[in-house]
Order: structure tokens, then sequence, then C-alpha cells
């Protein structure tokens, strides 16, 4: 049987009504360009085209995996976080496009506190798929190949992140979707921005810097040893220079005595309370130990605020994402523990708080 792209999209659509399944169209489109190598936009031109008769027998298959709950990331195996593809599986949380908010915030921080030229040891505390660490560690200028380097994904870096507004754009919310933008975000001129031709493919030029020329001290740490597989994998496939330890939260590095300019984490801060609530793609697919925080969703923050006195440096930098409505709880654990300390709290794009920094004077 031929099938063209438009009728591909609407047997899609009405096979998943008809499943009675908790759907997005991006993310059918999305699966769908992968199947046939192409970008959104071309989709879009050949509509009326035929599709090769293994794409779409392999386009009905996922499409029934989708509709069982299974992520379009883990279908296909990657999100795109920062302008780079992440590979992701069900031992990770899923990157969201707001997490890319943060390493934005802690990149210009950075310059505002250290200088554009100044090396900085950063570390990642639950660190997942990576995404936070290793955008950091490429963007600030730790890599381990400079020159030119590319990905190939057959439409896959052309990507998308998820992108809902309102609970879809939440952690707890279907990450399927978007369009990328994230390495975009910055608007920096020193750096060489990623492109991508009419089929999606492509990946990164040359290696240049957003904030300066040094060389940091980039560190990841995650409680899951499987976590930390993935991690590792996305670091190497991307060239980044990062340190991989396991560690809850961050007895390990308080055991050695390291110190840390910038401290970043996007913890679990969901309430138990709301598991029922969330969509059956995050709560049969995702990682548990990525998405809950006790009765009030703030036990990581309690526990990680006690510990970063003793590891964050008399001048330095803690970058928080945390769930809509948390910002003024956990900026006041923040301010109640460094007082001599600014503490910012920062809504996100679509205008939900979403981001804590805590920056300057950090002794107490």
């Amino acid at each position: 049987m031929k099938m063209t792209v438009n009728g591909a999209l609407q047997w899609a659509s009405s096979f998943l009504d008809e499943q009675k399944a908790e759907w997005e169209r991006p993310a059918v489109e999305w699966l769908l360009r992968e199947h046939i190598g192409v970008s959104r936009s071309h989709m879009f031109m050949m509509m009326r085209d035929e599709i090769d008769g293994s794409a779409w027998v392999n386009f009905q298959k996922d499409v029934g995996t989708y509709a069982t709950g299974v992520p379009i990331q883990h279908i296909i195996g990657y999100e795109e976080f920062y302008g780079r593809p992440f590979n992701v599986t069900g031992d990770v949380l899923i990157p969201r496009p707001e997490t890319e908010e943060l390493v934005v915030a802690v990149l210009q921080k950075k310059v505002e506190l250290f200088g554009a030229d100044a090396a900085v040891s950063v570390v990642d505390v639950g660190t997942g798929s990576g995404a936070i660490a290793v955008s950091l560690a490429l963007e600030l200028g730790a890599v381990s190949e400079v020159g030119v380097r590319a990905v190939d994904r057959g439409g896959a870096v052309e990507g998308a992140a998820a992108g809902a507004e309102g609970e879809g754009s939440d952690k707890a919310g279907d990450t399927a979707g978007a369009e990328v933008g994230g390495a975009l975000k910055s608007g920096a001129a020193d750096r060489t921005e990623v492109e991508f031709d009419s089929l999606g493919t492509g990946g990164f030029l040359e290696n240049k810097h957003l904030v300066g020329q040094g060389n940091p001290n980039v560190s990841a740490l995650d409680i899951s040893n499987k976590a930390l597989v993935i991690a590792k994998s996305n670091a190497q496939q991307l060239g980044a220079q990062v340190t991989f330890t396991l560690s809850d939260l961050l007895e390990v590095p308080i055991a050695a005595g390291e110190k840390y300019d910038i401290v970043v984490s996007n913890p679990p801060y969901i309430p138990e309370g709301d598991r029922a609530s969330l969509a059956v793609n995050v709560r049969q697919h995702e990682p548990e130990l990525a998405l809950f925080a006790g009765a009030d969703g703030y036990d990581i923050y309690r526990r990680l605020v006690k510990q970063l006195p003793d590891v964050i440096k008399a001048v330095g930098l803690v970058a928080f994402e945390v769930g809509v409505g948390q910002t003024e709880d956990v900026g006041r654990m923040l301010e109640e523990q460094f007082p001599a300390a600014t503490v910012e709290r920062i809504n996100d794009i679509n205008g939900k708080d979403r981001i804590v920094l805590c920056y300057g004077d950090m002794r107490v």
C-alpha cells in the first residue's frame, strides 16, 4: 500500500485517537521525519509525496509503540538540548527546554562574577543524561576535540526538544515536539552557531567558546550508575571533558575536600502526591529517582543547601532549576544559608518561576 506524507500523519492521528492515547501532533511529525530523513520545513513541502515502503512500515510500528505511552525520545533514542543531540533511555530524565534556560543563566552569571576568560570549576549535581554538564563544558571550553566536528543523525540534529506550554513544559510534562533553538538563546557573538542544512544533516562546526578561552574543570555527579553510563557516552560522543562520579548529592566531593566556583543542579522536585497526575509517558517511563522529592517536593533542596557550604568557594554561584511555585521557598533556604550572598529568582520563557540563583559572597 502506497502512502503519502500527509496520509501517514492523518493515519497516525486517527490511530492514536482510536487508542485513546496521550499524544501530540508535533511528536508524531518528529517521528515521521526521523523515518523519512527530512527537516520539518522540508516535510511540509512534500505532503503529497509518497513514503518509501520500509519507512511507512517502520513508522506504523513506532506509532504503535508511542500509543502505549513510550516517549518519542525513547523510541528514536535521543533528545535535542542546547543544539546538541543527547542519547536518552529510561534510566535518565529526558532533558527539558526549560533546563536550557538554566544553562544560559549560569553562563551569563559566570561572566559577571568571574570574567569571560576565567577558568572555573563547575559541578553538576544529579547529572542524569549529562545535558547540563556537557553543555557547560562545551560552552565554557572544556573540549576533547578542537576543530571541525560533525554529527549526522539524518534529521536528528534538526530535532525537537520538548515544548508545549503549560504542564507539558514542566518536568512532569510530555517533552515531545517543539522547535530547536536552545543553542541560539544566549545571543553571544563569540561562538560558532550550530548550523543545519535543509535535510537536518549537519552539526557542530569549529569549536569556539561562548564565554572565553579558559579551560574549566567540569564535574558531574549522580546516584545512579546507569545514568552515569548514559552521561559518559554523551560526553564522549559530543567531545566534552567532564569527570563523572557516583555520589549521593555532594557526599563524595565533601569527603574529598573539593571546592567549586559553580554548583548547578536540576534535582527531583515533584511532590509524591502529584504522581498520579503525571502523564503516562513520564509516570511509567522516566526514573522515579529523577522525579520525586518527598511529600512537598523539597527534600533534595533541603539536603543540597545544607551541603553547599562545604563545597562552594568564598565567591561562587549556585544555580537551581525548581518546579513551578517553588522559587520563593528554595530562594529562602539559600538566603538563610548564605546571608551575604545575592539570591535571584528567574521566570522561564513561559513566565513560570523556574530558576533560583545564589551568588557573590558565599561565606557563612
